[in-house]
């Protein structure tokens, strides 16, 4: 009985709903929100943040304005050949227009207004002061400065417009602390607050923190009057090697030396090469039936070179770090010539050394002829090849070219 009564109310409550609540088409799922947090902060800045090539290596910029890119200073202090890559792999030539060396700042000129993918790309937000300690910040760049996106083995397709996260650690005068990891090749990029406003240009990491110049000092840089280097470019190097000298004028014996040599030189934007050469020949000890044949001798040279320096084509994704160098070559020689002799003394004047044991003393010693002085005139080919280098040289004593031409091997080391 009491089933049939429910059956009946729950006809009646039925037949009285409207056929629309009947019919009616699932509610539609809400549309996806933006996203936020680190996720949502990576998708808006990522188009800004550029790959920086120079002949010397790889570093990281931001678009700051629709033609202005932030970065460091010693990413680009080259000055010359430098070129932007942006997230969709165009290669845009560059200049710098403003820097500050003091604070490792400078900021580069594009041709025209950054556009990524067919978007203009919108220039990245900077922060009205550094935020206080423990304030959430993320690192975006190119770890490990890859000069093209690395295509096989465990990296593939890591290490480029990639995102750290940290706090910042503490706040100097110039500078602020970071605990994202920073590596070579984040230098220039941007450290960035939660809602993409720049805080600062990464300088170093120092272990397993970063370091970047303060955003106060970025925008001092941007207000204030251009400040661009004046002059040529000047780059440092050293060099240390060895190699084999031979006096062609000689016997073998007495015209073949070791050489150590090693130099300084500077290069003058990139196409003039000045500089300083210590060379030390010596000479190896020879041989003759087993014995030591005494000679002893060595030579010294003091030298100033001066010479075009001829560098392949840059190509920032494919570049061969390999450059000519001839040069002429002047200075001041001198060579030292001496024989190395053992005596045999016996302590018993009447003792027969062919009819007994006899004791004696040995002594030796080298018998050295006067320094003698010349002047040291010729030229040499060097290339160099990364951080290696290669070199055929010749000088020559105008006075004596027969005794004193001197052709030089070398291969080392720059730094």
């Amino acid at each position: 009985m009491m089933t049939t009564v429910r059956a009946a109310m729950a006809a009646l409550f039925v037949l009285g709903l409207p056929a629309t609540a009947l019919t009616a088409d699932p509610p539609e799922p809400p549309e996806p929100s933006e996203p936020s947090g680190l996720v949502g902060l990576y998708e808006r800045v990522q188009p800004a943040v550029v790959r920086v090539h120079t002949r010397e290596g790889v570093g990281t910029g931001f678009l700051i304005g629709p033609t202005q890119i932030a970065t460091a200073w010693h990413v680009a202090d080259v000055r010359h050949d430098l070129r932007i890559e942006t997230l969709d792999g165009q290669l845009i030539a560059v200049e710098v227009t403003r820097r500050d060396r003091k604070r490792d700042l400078a900021v580069l000129s594009l041709p025209a207004p950054l556009v990524v993918g067919g978007e203009a790309v919108a220039p990245l937000s900077l922060a009205a002061q550094t935020p206080p300690v423990g304030t959430t910040v993320a690192v975006l760049g190119h770890p490990l400065a890859p000069p093209e996106d690395v295509k096989k083995g465990p990296t593939k397709g890591l290490l480029t417009w990639s995102l750290t996260e940290g706090i910042v650690s503490q706040i100097g005068e110039t500078s602020v602390q970071t605990s994202a990891a920073v590596q070579p090749g984040n230098s220039g990029g941007p450290i960035l607050d939660l809602q993409g406003n720049v805080i600062g240009v990464v300088t170093l990491g120092i272990g397993s923190l970063g370091a970047a110049t303060r955003v106060e000092l970025l925008r001092e840089l941007l207000d204030g009057e251009a400040s661009l280097p004046k002059g040529p470019t000047v780059e440092p190097q050293g060099r240390f090697g060895l190699g084999v000298s031979r006096l062609p004028g000689r016997d073998a014996r007495s015209g073949t030396f070791l050489t150590l040599t090693t130099g300084l030189e500077v290069v003058l934007d990139r196409k003039l090469m000045v500089g300083l050469v210590f060379e030390a020949d010596l000479l190896a000890r020879k041989k003759v039936d087993g014995q030591d044949d005494g000679r002893r001798g060595s030579r010294l040279l003091l030298a100033a070179q001066i010479g075009p320096r001829l560098e392949l084509p840059f190509h920032p994704k494919s570049h061969l770090p390999f450059a000519i160098q001839p040069y002429f070559t002047a200075g001041i020689a001198s060579e030292r010539t001496g024989t190395h002799e053992q005596t045999l003394r016996f302590k018993d004047p009447g003792c027969d050394p062919f009819a007994q044991d006899c004791a004696y003393d040995a002594t030796s010693g080298t018998t050295w002829d006067t320094r003698r002085w010349m002047p040291a005139v010729g030229g040499g080919v060097r290339a160099d090849f990364g951080p290696y280098w290669f070199d055929v040289q010749a000088t020559t004593n105008p006075a004596d070219t027969k005794q004193d031409t001197r052709v030089m091997l070398g291969f080392g080391i720059r730094f």
